[in-house]
Order: C-alpha cells, then structure tokens, then sequence
C-alpha cells in the first residue's frame, strides 16, 4: 500500500515494487508503529545500472527505489532514509554511490545529505555526475511530473518516455 501511494500509481505490479525494493531496506514509521516509507540499497556495477551506458565496472552502493506515503511526504522521513543509507556507505569507506531517478528532489536530498556530512567531517567532498537515460522506464513513475524550475537540468527529461537520469556521487574521505 505504501509503495503504491507514495509512486501515485495504483496499477503497480507486485514485480516492480519488488524490483524497486530489493537489498537493505531502511523503513521509517511514524509514532504508531504504521510503514510510512522505505527505501532499499544494493550493490550494482554501473553498466547495469544505466543499461550499458556507463561503461566504468565494480559494485557500489546502488540507492534502489524509496517511497514515502503521500500524507507524510515532507515530514523529514525520506532524509531519514537517505541519513541511514549514507551512514552505511561511510561504514564502508564507499568510494561512490549510485541512484536512478526522475526526481530533482532525489538528488537534492541526497547532495544536501553529502554536504551535511562534510560539516561533520565524516567525507572530505563529494563530486556529481549526472548521465541522462533515454525512456529507461519507459513511462513517469509517479501520477504528477515534478514541479521544475527553467534552469533545472530535469527539464531536459522526456517523462513520458520515461527519460532519467544515472546519478554518481564519487566520495572523497
């Protein structure tokens, strides 16, 4: 039900959600105990995860699909996720992180994340690359295109076609 309200779209498949949410699966709840959000982290060499585009190899920590539950969207739970996720990548002296997105809010959640951590010192900098896929998924996964500024470089995105981006977070400790 959550990955369900959270992408907006009622129609997905048990297989999708399960493709979105696959490895270590950070959960946030609220005060009753009730999901409201989770998000999932595997190991994925970036060919696969950009379909042969990027052609660098050996697994990094790949930010899998997350979703929050409409009614708690902006409560701070997505940071939360994001918070656990990077703690486990700084565990392990990650050199790089990996996500596939649609969403300018994915990637500037997880840059605020980085840049937080460099205040704590616990990464001396970060650099983004961003690699444009082509109808990756060959739809918008989510009811409603995100609200875009015009310099935003998601503007560049066909949604409809299911245009995303490879985000690549190289960390520096």
């Amino acid at each position: 039900q959550c990955a369900r309200a959270g992408f907006g779209d009622p129609s997905m498949s048990k297989r999708e959600i399960h493709d979105h949410l696959i490895g270590a699966v950070d959960v946030v709840k609220d005060i009753s105990g009730k999901v409201v959000g989770f998000g999932s982290t595997i190991h994925k060499c970036p060919k696969e995860v950009s379909n042969g585009v990027l052609r660098a190899t050996g697994p990094k920590p790949y930010f899998a699909g997350s979703v929050i539950d409409p009614v708690y969207q902006g409560s701070g739970a997505y940071d939360r996720i994001i918070d656990a996720r990077l703690q486990r990548v700084f565990a392990n002296k990650a050199p790089a992180i990996l996500t596939r997105t649609q969403q300018p809010k994915v990637e500037s959640k997880i840059t605020q994340a980085l840049e937080v951590a460099k205040l704590r010192r616990e990464i001396s900098d970060f650099k983004l690359s961003r690699t444009p896929l082509q109808g990756f998924y060959g739809r918008m996964l989510t009811a409603e295109k995100p609200k875009l500024t015009s310099n935003s470089p998601y503007t560049k995105l066909d949604y409809g076609r299911g245009d995303a981006y490879v985000l690549e977070y190289t960390i520096e400790y």
